[in-house]
């Protein structure tokens, strides 16, 4: 075993290292949707290079993969995870969504870091047909991100609305993006846990017509003044930096977006963040964001991956992702980890924002790993929620 390598970027734990016989390849395409992701991938091939000198790790281009959306194509993903030569994957960050879909298409084998710390709904999100077929890592969900603590603490779509409403300080209720072909069904599966909190996923795909559930969302409609809940990401967070909006309703990552608007209103210490209640209850609903492997990826590939793996999940490592110590001077990213050592590492637990953050993850459900891509392509309950939001019959 090496000496640990010590950079300021991490002053990480040394993990122990696997000896391989000569370099071996390992090309991966990770989450994109990520702040500074350019300088994140130079950033993470150095870290885990000098740990692991016999890997050479591959990063594919983040922008790239963002365009392509391996994340949310199932169809694209296989082909890469398929592919020979230079233009293959051997290992993808994926959302779970679609992980039924890639076994399908026989593009995946089974894959896993074995740790006790797992959330619970992110160890269920990455096991389909009794076996497991990745290692969770990011996870999100639709929260509410304001000022008021009021508002943070609603228990339900209709006290949401009204609390907003009994705001008189010259700002617009609410501003998010709610609406587009993944998240339409999105926001849809959200409302409807919300509302039936023991129901399955798998019933609110089936019950997309649900009355109670339309209803709340249309509660929701009647603060978003001029297609407000229809606003691009980048927009919703902008004008609620500028104290436009008293709430937006996005996901927790979304406030690396706000604290960084340069003018920004908001003030950090005020920040109220809590799972954004949407239905006719609030019960928090996580999608979860996974390592996969190619089933062509064995031997001295399965080696480097599962080397790769540990060291990208292990709590140092996603505590300096979380915290931004990977590009100076930036805010936290407030994305959230699959595991609670990483929440619980000093680095992260000492952040207010972070605490507050903490406290949904317990007890959250996953979205479905199976019939949501065909949600998607039916655009059915999208219809619905669009419908619903704008308050249109």
């Amino acid at each position: 075993m090496k000496p640990c390598a010590t950079t300021l970027a991490l002053a990480l734990l040394c993990l122990a290292t696997p000896v391989f016989a000569q370099t071996s390849e390992l090309r991966v395409s990770l989450f994109p949707y990520i702040p500074d992701r350019a300088a994140f991938a130079v950033w993470i091939e150095r870290e885990f290079e000098a740990r692991h000198p016999g890997v050479d790790l591959i990063v594919d281009d983040m922008n790239a993969a963002y365009e392509a959306g391996y994340g949310y194509d199932p169809e694209n993903a296989a082909r890469k995870l398929l592919a020979g030569g230079d233009d293959r994957l051997d290992m993808l960050e994926i959302d779970t969504v679609t992980l039924d879909a890639l076994v399908d298409l026989n593009a995946l084998t089974p894959f896993e870091v074995r740790r006790g710390d797992y959330y619970g709904f992110a160890r269920t999100a990455v096991r389909t047909r009794g076996r497991t077929y990745g290692v969770p890592h990011w996870t999100c969900g639709y929260f509410v991100i304001t000022e008021h603590q009021r508002v943070s603490r609603a228990a339900n779509a209709r006290e949401f609305v009204r609390r907003l409403q009994a705001l008189r300080n010259g700002r617009a209720p609410l501003v998010g993006d709610l609406s587009g072909s993944w998240t339409s069904p999105s926001i849809y599966l959200d409302a409807y846990i919300d509302t039936y909190p023991g129901r399955t996923a798998a019933r609110g795909l089936s019950d997309a017509n649900n009355g109670r559930v339309l209803a709340a969302l249309r509660d929701v409609g009647t603060i978003c003044r001029n297609g407000a809940c229809g606003v691009d990401g980048e927009a919703a967070q902008a004008a609620f930096a500028r104290g436009e909006y008293n709430a937006l309703v996005g996901y927790s990552e979304n406030l690396n977006g706000v604290l960084r608007h340069p003018d920004r209103r908001i003030e950090p210490a005020r920040i109220r963040i809590a799972p954004a209640p949407l239905g006719a209850g609030n019960k928090p609903y996580m999608f979860t964001d996974a390592l996969v492997l190619s089933r062509r990826c064995d031997g001295a590939c399965r080696r480097a991956a599962q080397a790769f793996a540990e060291f990208y999940l292990s709590d140092e490592v996603m505590a300096a992702m979380m915290m931004s110590r990977d590009a100076p001077g930036a805010p936290p990213r407030y994305l959230l980890p699959a595991t609670r050592g990483a929440m619980r590492h000093d680095l992260v637990r000492r952040d207010p924002i972070y605490r507050q953050l903490a406290r949904a993850l317990p007890n959250a459900v996953p979205y479905p790993n199976a019939g949501l891509p065909a949600a998607v392509e039916a655009r059915e309950i999208r219809g619905r929620v669009d419908r619903a939001l704008q308050n249109v019959n």
